[in-house]
């Protein structure tokens, strides 16, 4: 069985309720009904020994009165009845006084004051006269006793038991009815007597122990159902919700197994279940079983005693119960979800009052569950994107931050697709905007049907969906766009009059493409990119782009001048190929430039710009060709990246950051000999990056985080800016950050 919680989980407010009465304890431990049986019966028991005790206290009253003053003994006689009074009172007292101490009577008790009725009884009519005694009511004592603490059986055994009793202290013999045939009826109508007082107090005991046992489990059964409302009053939780109403259902009604199915938009859906059943109910539900859709539809319960002589559609699903109920869950008047519960092998298996009660069930959870879908709604509102129902950009941000942070966790691979409704403007402008949205319904239905149910599908720009693809390589997203795209074609789906509805995917993956989520956002927007550029209506891998550029220089460098911003990190990337190791130089250059300037307050166009410069810092490789050992790298490497940026359209900003990275501070650097805050904010935070990459990457002697931040602030205040070194080392504090860039955990980074 089968979530939002506001403070503590439903769970926790169960075990954290009130006080849980004892007869509600018992349930939780026992079975419901031999655990009521056992409370009943012993508060049965207390109850009874009280009313006998009552019932003593008057006949030994009333025998008394006759004794000593009705007349109807000798004075030796009525001594001796006197003493056999003033112990039954005695024993009486001592009775009371237990009681009154909350003594707990048990069966065995109940047998000793029966015992000592019935001898107190056979004594007085033993010591009177005889047959003919008045005493005899005290006989009558134990027989209604024994009804009030037995039931009936036990009565009338007690009534053969003290009829034979009564004969033996009478003193008479078989024939002496034969002589005196009116003695012989006037003894068998008091032993009829007997009888007769056993049966009827017998019965009447039953009864009455029917309605308190009724009035008990009904008290217990309200109480645990008050308990429930409290509980799930403070759960938001739709799946614990869920649970816990079933939990109770079939609690309440002693079913084999329940079911707890969802109403939404006219659709059922098997939301949670207990017991027997699950798969195979879930996909009764969803062919449509008539019993369900007719509870959903009029808003009736329904309680079917036995299935095989219900007049009615059959239930359907793999085991046909005998019996079942159904009983929905109004809010405001509408059916939002139906309780189910079944018994497999049991015909007539639940009763009227079950029935009632899993209806005051229903009536309980209304409230709480309308508060859950509510909530439930808001919430998915918050995430979803209100045209197509994907996922919205800012959960999409936000589930891609959680999958690459499980992605370095765990070392799996991590998948990213990038999908674009081609010419989407020309679908608006000539089909109209109401035609536009229902194209882009249609696409990301069928993206969503493509991928797997946890494959995370989202809404990314106006024509743009991604999609999150953990425990997958760059390589098997590939063959999902692919797919996908011949999905898409086959469905043949009209996107204007002229041209059906197709898509471009570009695709990135860790850990090949990327070394941060950002970059691995910006691998797979140039991979959708260029393939948009290369004709539409096809998937790109950004590892086939990179691949082009670097075998191809005419297309790096049109690339270069066409298209340059939309392409830096394929562009950084292929570049860095011609260096081993280079791939993940400026890629690391990049996140470290990025975080630091984060860390100093800069805006968001300043940290993109920024990271732009990183990734692109070394492409005055292309100007000086594979052989840089002719060239003063250091010192001309930022001049010569100047003259290729130059060819593109790239911000004027962009190009000062990348040729003064390498000024000092002192002002004793290259190219311009610009010092201090001459050079340019973010060339200086691009020089620390630079700067701490390669002492932490060095081939043959790489320093700590902590070794390389000492290193440069040595040279702060000289070769660079102190304030930017500042910000670096408040990110070697914290750790998390740079230990992602280093694939090294934050400890190490705060410790070495």
């Amino acid at each position: 069985m089968g979530g939002y919680e506001p403070g503590a989980t439903c769970h926790q407010n169960l075990h954290s309720a009130a006080k849980v009465p004892p007869l509600v304890r018992i349930w939780g431990r026992q079975g419901r009904a031999s655990a009521a049986d056992d409370y009943i019966d012993a508060d049965r028991r207390l109850v009874a020994e009280r009313v006998a005790e009552i019932f003593r206290w008057l006949f030994v009253l009333i025998l008394f009165i006759l004794n000593n003053f009705g007349g109807l003994q000798l004075a030796g006689a009525r001594l001796f009845s006197n003493g056999v009074l003033v112990a039954w009172a005695l024993f009486n007292l001592g009775v009371t006084v237990l009681l009154v101490r909350g003594f707990k009577p048990g069966r065995q008790f109940g047998l000793l004051t029966t015992a000592v009725d019935l001898a107190a009884g056979a004594l007085l009519v033993y010591t009177s006269s005889g047959l003919t005694s008045p005493y005899i009511l005290a006989l009558f004592l134990a027989i209604i006793a024994s009804a009030i603490r037995f039931g009936t059986a036990y009565s009338l055994l007690c009534a053969a038991v003290i009829g034979f009793v009564y004969l033996f202290v009478g003193g008479t013999v078989p024939a002496d009815y034969a002589r005196d045939p009116q003695l012989g009826l006037t003894t068998a109508g008091r032993i009829f007597l007997f009888f007769v007082v056993a049966l009827v107090t017998g019965l009447m005991g039953d009864e009455l122990r029917r309605e308190r046992r009724l009035a008990v489990s009904r008290a217990a059964q309200a109480e645990s159902l008050q308990q429930m409302s409290g509980a799930l009053a403070y759960s938001l939780d739709v799946s614990d919700l869920f649970e816990v109403i079933l939990q109770q259902a079939v609690k309440v009604s002693n079913a084999d197994s329940g079911q707890l199915i969802l109403h939404t938009g006219g659709r059922l859906q098997l939301a949670a279940f207990h017991g027997q059943g699950g798969k195979s109910d879930r996909v009764a539900i969803e062919k449509g079983d008539p019993l369900t859709q007719r509870v959903a539809a009029t808003g009736d319960a329904l309680h079917i005693k036995d299935t095989r002589s219900y007049g009615g559609p059959e239930p359907i699903g793999a085991s046909p119960p005998l019996s079942l109920m159904l009983v929905p869950i109004l809010v405001q008047d509408r059916v939002a979800a139906i309780m189910k519960v079944v018994a497999f092998t049991r015909a007539n298996a639940f009763t009227d009052q079950q029935f009632f009660m899993l209806g005051a069930l229903a009536a309980s959870a209304a409230g709480p569950l309308s508060n859950s879908l509510r909530y439930e709604r808001k919430t998915r509102e918050a995430i979803t994107d209100g045209l197509t129902g994907l996922l919205n950009h800012r959960e999409f941000r936000r589930r891609l931050e959680i999958e690459f942070s499980r992605y370095r966790r765990k070392g799996t691979p991590l998948g990213l697709m990038i999908i674009d409704v081609d010419l989407f403007k020309t679908v608006n402008d000539s089909m109209g905007h109401q035609h536009g949205d229902e194209v882009l319904r249609a696409a990301a239905d069928l993206v969503a049907r493509a991928v797997r149910e946890h494959d995370l599908v989202s809404r990314y720009g106006g024509d743009e969906m991604a999609v999150i693809l953990p425990d997958t390589s760059a390589a098997e997203a590939a063959t999902t766009a692919a797919r996908l795209t011949k999905i898409v074609r086959d469905a043949a789906i009209h996107a204007t009059s002229t041209r059906d509805l197709t898509l471009s995917i570009g695709i990135a993956g860790c850990p090949q493409d990327a070394i941060t989520s950002d970059e691995l956002l910006m691998a797979a927007d140039e991979a959708l990119y260029y393939a948009k550029r290369l004709g539409r209506d096809r998937c790109l891998s950004f590892a086939d782009v990179v691949s082009e550029f670097a075998r191809d220089r005419q297309a790096l460098s049109r690339a270069i001048v066409e298209s340059g911003p939309q392409l830096v990190a394929a562009i950084s990337r292929a570049v860095a190929l011609s260096d081993p190791g280079g791939t993940q130089h400026t890629s690391r250059i990049a996140a470290f430039a990025h975080a630091i300037a984060r860390k100093l307050g800069r805006h968001d166009q300043e940290l993109e710009l920024v990271r732009t410069a990183a990734l692109l810092h070394e492409i005055g490789r292309l100007e000086a060709g594979t052989d840089v050992r002719h060239h003063d790298w250091m010192s001309e490497h930022g001049v010569l990246a100047e003259r290729v940026i130059q060819r593109g359209n790239f911000l004027p900003e962009l190009v000062e950051i990348i040729r003064h990275h390498h000024e000092r501070w002192d002002g004793k650097g290259k190219p311009d000999g610009l010092a201090g805050e001459q050079i340019p904010l973010l060339a200086r935070v691009l020089a620390v990056a630079d700067a701490f990459d390669q002492l932490t990457s060095d081939d043959e002697h790489p320093l700590s985080p902590v070794d390389a931040l000492d290193r440069l602030a040595d040279d702060g205040g000289k070769a660079y800016d102190q304030h930017v070194v500042d910000g670096l080392a408040s990110l070697v504090g914290e750790g998390e950050r740079l230990g992602s860039i280093l694939r090294m955990p934050p400890r190490v980074i705060q410790t070495a």
